[in-house]
This record gives structure tokens, sequence and C-alpha cells, in this order.
């Protein structure tokens, strides 16, 4: 099997300037450029990522910690990441948590021995406070307001469109009105908002019997459907 060496001596070159081109470190010149990737292609020598990544300290990876890989919102949530690291010549490795804070953290340990350039939680169990314990082994980012916690965030004012929602459903004069949420209140800022929300807008508790949690998929819609209209018959 050829290494770098091999790769030097073929194309007349160092060992430093072929690692330039292996990293695109620095200016090469085309001419050189060309013969150190002939000298490649005919050795078929092919880098070694791990050794690359040492070298670097990049691995062109970013972990993506989602609780379900096959609940609609986490799946679009994905698409989109995965396509903007494309771009940036990025591969995103999906990081099933099931809302698991052990799982959370083992993931937080594999950033601090850098197995991934960054995390982006797209959904948590653990605390803010665990996570900024990990910042300074690479850059995380959460899909939610992280409030004061100096800890990068990307995402969208979700109280805003329950509170319109909800202003709607009045103004129809809607009497009744049924609550799915995916988690506990007491667990998800999201589910919080939704209760929040409702509160906000009709200026009184939400019936419990009209909140319906736990609600994930498609089929749970369903399921809810007939508890929510067999509370009301």
């Amino acid at each position: 099997m050829s290494n770098i060496r091999d790769v030097a001596k073929l194309s007349g070159h160092s060992v430093s300037t072929v690692s330039r081109v292996l990293n695109h470190r620095s200016y090469v010149a085309k001419q050189t450029k060309e013969e150190i990737l002939s000298a490649m292609k005919e050795l078929n020598y092919h880098p070694n990522d791990i050794a690359r990544a040492l070298s670097t300290g990049k691995t062109y990876r970013v972990g993506v910690v989602t609780p379900y890989s096959n609940y609609p919102y986490f799946q679009k949530l994905v698409s989109a990441i995965t396509q903007a690291a494309f771009k940036e010549n990025y591969q995103v490795t999906l990081l099933p948590s099931h809302y698991n804070a052990k799982s959370e953290i083992h993931y937080l340990e594999m950033l601090k021995h850098q197995a991934f350039d960054g995390l982006i939680f797209t959904s948590r169990a653990i605390s803010f406070e665990k996570i900024q314990e990990y910042q300074n082994y690479g850059p995380i980012t959460c899909c939610e307001d992280t409030l004061n916690f100096p800890i990068s965030c990307a995402y969208t004012n979700r109280k805003i469109s329950f509170i319109e929602a909800f202003k709607l459903l009045k103004k129809l004069d809607f009497q009744h009105i049924g609550v799915t949420i995916s988690r506990n209140e007491r667990e998800s800022r999201s589910a919080k908002l939704t209760i929040d929300s409702y509160h906000e807008v009709f200026q009184h508790e939400i019936p419990e019997k009209l909140v319906i949690r736990d609600m994930q998929f498609f089929r749970d819609g369903i399921r809810a459907a007939k508890e929510l209209t067999t509370n009301w018959m």
C-alpha cells in the first residue's frame, strides 16, 4: 500500500508540499498540484481520513442530536441541516437520543474527544448548564432559544405562532379546543409554551381532559382525535 512518501517520490515534490495539496493548505502552483494528483492516481493512493483529521484538527463532520429520526418535525430539520452542511463540504452524523440524558452526555464526550467538529441539538433532555460545560471543546448549537446562556442557537419564535392560532380559534368562537403536545409540559419548553399561550389568550387554564400528551406521530393524532371527540360527546 502506497503512502505519502511514495507520492512525494514519484511526483518529485516534498512530503510537506504533498501534504499541503491533500489538506488544501496554502497556495500550491497549478502544475505542482497536477503532478501530485497524477502521482496519487498512478499509485492508487487514498489519504487516511483519520490521519488527516489529526493533521488538520478537523473531521469535517458535525453531529446532530435528535430524539427521533422518524418524527416529521425532526426529519425536516435534519434535512435542512444536511443541505447546509453539504454546501460547506461537511458530513452529518445522526445521533439518536430518545431524550436519554446519558446518551446526550455521551455525544458531548465524543465532541470532547474530537469525533466531530461541532454538535447541533435539535432538542434535548439535559440542561443548558451541562451543555455549557462542553463549549470549550467545539461549537454547539441548539435549535431553541437558549435564554441567557451563552450558547449558540437558531430557532423560530413558536409562542407567536401559538398565540396567533389560539386568537383565530377564539375569534371563530370555538369553545372546546383540544391541544396535543409531544411531551409533558414540565419537561418540554415547547409544550409549556403551548399551554401558556392558551392561558394567555383565553384567560383560564385549559381543561385537563382537553390536553393529550405523548403525541409524536400521525397515528397518535388519530388517537387524540378519538379521545377528544369522545370527551365532548
